[in-house]
């Protein structure tokens, strides 16, 4: 017997989970079409619960788990108070976890976790139509994120799901075969509209909505600074930086240095880069050597301004900025795919020194940094009669030191870290042999910077693209000699060559942790990764790409290129009434057509009509029947039986045919001896 002080807790904790004051239990929507919407609910929201908060997406789990139960066991739904107190709570710990509402991140979540709230009320047909419309919002939202074919698959998947769920759920089918059935069938019914629009609707000139600072900072890429380790962890990734496709020979490996950043400050520490002033290309700084080498690059968006063009640019873009140290701007921020054609020579000279300012730059070291690598430096300077011999001694060094070319350098490096690198611990990546030499070349008296970028790119073999990834990630020196301008100088290359005529998987040392794909013994894997890039790029050039330009190159081929809006406003209007009307037709042929019991019926009513027994215009299923037994009382029982499947199967509970049952009615009419 409880105790009158457990009593009212008793009596609140019934009131917070029963179905209403009144304790009524949920209407009884169906139980299996209701589990199809909980699928299409976990399928739109998977994808987001590693981007969201986990707390958030720990509460979306165990509320829509907790739907789950409710339709499994047939219990009561909560209580509109107890919703009302979780959607409040979720709001404030959205608010809390991420100090606002507004913006992706915070608006996914709070979509996330109010689609699993409402699903908690969720009693009659008209919510689980509000289900159904969250979900199909949700699964746009996931290409906030992601934009790859995986991704629009996984969203036709929940979209599918959903509609076959809202299908099941209004009774037009009896079976979660046949309103996957028909959800598959509206949606093919769709593609035309689709596709209409896809191809006519006017293209915008940017993307069709802006995401906030926060949702670009997980975008990969080099940045305006390098210190020792930076390239060395961005080399771990595996993630495509561009892709280029050329118009003629494709260059050998070892003229394959991708130009980025320029950095031409130093601390000590840091390198950075100062902020150049345009020019466009001139014959009198720059002089190419022999043909241009043509191609076009496929740039992934890395949040930063920087074109990637071979070293080093001849003809560059229209909307890209030509900079005084030979890199190509783009006017913003990269932050979706970028298509553009560049043109570089692969041998040349450079003349433009940049200016007094940048020459000083060019020299400038820290006071009392690096003691050791300046004594040598100057005594080399001491016994060389040109700069070109100081440069030869410096290049012998770096032949003889034996460095060790690794993954995973000694990070905590003290306050000389180029003198620490070359004399004690001679191990690095190419972040520390660059700006060794650049700093070796500074204190000898000849103007050197450090030139960031990617060295390399393999050919995939499936569609002929050349991929560049980020574990491509490559720094070396370029220096200014009076009689041949900006030279590159590739320290790395010279300490082990095997870097730029193998790759980087050749010329580390073993043991050091290299990328899964990367690794020998996974080159079926590394196929299998040709064909999914292959894809994507497919993917990313016809379908993301497919921007103005190849719009307007699309509608000049089918000769409507000069039309204006007003005309194309017609053909798409046209175009979608022609597909309606077609699919229209496909329904109302589908109709008209007859159903497999009717279609029993009818043979049924012929082999009577052999026997004198005529169906009337006006007679129904029953009373035909009846006449029938009547005339043939020989076989009355099998037609009373015939009538009687086939009135359960054309008027009965389901409203379309089981094949079972219409499998059993045309046994049975060929059973009969007439």
């Amino acid at each position: 017997m409880p105790t009158d002080m457990t009593l009212p807790r008793h009596r609140l904790l019934a009131w917070f989970t029963r179905g209403g004051a009144d304790g009524r239990v949920h209407s009884a929507l169906a139980a299996q079409p209701m589990a199809m919407l909980l699928g299409g609910v976990v399928l739109t929201t998977a994808p987001h619960l590693w981007r969201i908060d986990p707390l958030i997406a720990c509460l979306a789990v165990l509320l829509t788990a907790w739907r789950g139960w409710i339709t499994w066991r047939h219990k009561a739904l909560p209580n509109h108070a107890l919703v009302v107190l979780l959607a409040c709570f979720a709001t404030a710990s959205v608010y809390l976890r991420g100090g606002t509402l507004l913006g992706r991140d915070a608006g996914v979540s709070v979509l996330v976790v109010f689609v699993a709230i409402k699903l908690l009320e969720t009693r009659t047909l008209r919510d689980t139509g509000i289900v159904a419309c969250l979900c199909f919002f949700l699964a746009i939202t996931a290409f906030f994120y992601d934009q790859s074919p995986l991704a629009a698959a996984q969203a036709l998947v929940a979209t599918c799901t959903v509609l076959a769920a809202m299908i099941g759920l209004n009774s037009i089918v009896p079976s979660w075969r046949a309103a996957l059935k028909r959800a598959l069938a509206l949606m093919a019914q769709a593609l035309p509209v689709m596709l209409i629009l896809f191809v006519l609707f006017p293209r915008l000139g940017g993307p069709l909505w802006s995401l906030p600072d926060s949702a670009r900072a997980g975008m990969t890429g080099l940045s305006d600074s390098m210190s020792p380790g930076m390239i060395s962890d961005l080399s771990q990734s595996d993630a495509i930086a561009l892709r280029a496709q050329f118009d003629g020979p494709i260059p050998p490996r070892a003229a394959r240095y991708w130009r980025g950043p320029i950095l031409d400050q130093f601390d000590g520490q840091t390198w950075s880069r100062t902020r150049t002033f345009p020019f466009r290309p001139d014959m009198a700084v720059l002089r190419g050597r022999g043909e241009l080498t043509r191609y076009e690059v496929t740039l992934e968006p890395n949040n930063q301004p920087w074109l990637f063009a071979l070293d080093i640019p001849g003809q560059i873009p229209p909307e890209a900025n030509y900079m005084q140290d030979y890199q190509l701007l783009a006017r913003d921020r990269v932050v979706q795919r970028l298509r553009y054609r560049v043109s570089s020579y692969l041998d040349y000279e450079a003349l433009w020194p940049g200016g007094k300012s940048a020459r000083v730059r060019a020299l400038s070291l820290p006071d009392g940094s690096n003691p050791r690598s300046v004594a040598l430096a100057t005594q080399w300077r001491a016994d060389s009669a040109t700069d070109a011999e100081y440069v030869q001694r410096a290049v012998r060094f770096m032949e003889q030191q034996r460095l060790v070319y690794t993954l995973s350098p000694p990070l905590a490096l003290g306050p000389h870290t180029v003198d620490e690198f070359l004399f004690d611990s001679k191990e690095g990546f190419c972040e520390h042999f660059a700006a060794a030499f650049t700093v070796l070349m500074r204190a000898g008296g000849i103007p050197a910077r450090v030139v960031t970028g990617y060295q390399g790119g393999e050919i995939n073999s499936v569609d002929g693209y050349m991929e560049v990834r980020q574990s491509d990630a490559h720094a070396w020196t370029e220096i200014f000699l009076p009689d041949r301008g900006w030279l590159r100088m590739d320290p790395t290359a010279i300490a082990h060559p095997a870097r730029i005529g193998d790759g980087m998987a050749r010329a580390l040392r073993r043991g050091d942790g290299l990328p899964l794909l990367m690794r020998e013994q996974f080159s079926w894997l590394n196929r299998l990764r040709e064909h999914w890039d292959a894809l994507s790029n497919a993917w990313n050039q016809s379908i993301l790409g497919y921007d103005q330009a190849h719009q307007r190159n699309l509608l000049e081929r089918l000769g409507i290129g000069a039309l204006d809006s007003v005309l194309r406003t017609v053909w798409i209007t046209a175009g979608v009434a022609l597909a309606l009307a077609a699919a229209s037709l496909l329904l109302i042929r589908e109709r008209t057509a007859d159903a497999p019991a009717q279609r029993e019926w009818n043979r049924f009513c012929r082999r009577l009509a052999r026997q004198g027994v005529v169906r009337r215009a006006a007679e129904g299923p029953r009373d035909f029947t009846e006449r029938a037994c009547a005339a043939l009382p020989d076989h009355s029982a099998l037609l009373a039986a015939i009538g009687a499947a086939f009135i359960e199967l054309q008027y009965g509970p389901q409203l379309t045919d089981t094949p079972r049952q219409v499998t059993h009615l045309h046994r049975q009419i060929s059973a009969l001896p007439f």
